[in-house]
């Protein structure tokens, strides 16, 4: 997302780049990392029952385990999962709503 909004939309200066992609770093450092291990049969079932990717349905089984909010671009899977998790698209959240 810093790259595109460096490269294509030309939005931000190189230096300003740089400080952001520390911010992201100092937060993702702060974050526990989220699996699935021992999850497997679950994820499968939210796959099935959504019609998702194993892919897609371990970050719903996340967000449903942790009680967290599901945020994605993917307007499709924001749709298929909302009836499991609260979901939020990318800008919404940026914007505070």
């Amino acid at each position: 997302m810093l790259w595109k909004e460096y490269v294509a939309r030309q939005s931000v200066t190189g230096q300003e780049l740089a400080e952001l992609a520390g911010v992201v770093k100092r937060i993702l450092n702060l974050m526990e990392e989220p699996t699935v291990r021992c999850s497997e049969r679950d994820v499968l079932d939210i796959a099935r029952e959504l019609k998702l990717t194993f892919y897609d349905a371990s970050y719903v089984h996340c967000a449903a385990t942790r009680g967290s909010t599901l945020v994605s671009e993917d307007a499709q899977l924001l749709k298929r999962a909302a009836s499991r998790v609260r979901t939020q698209k990318l800008e919404e959240m940026l914007s505070g709503q």
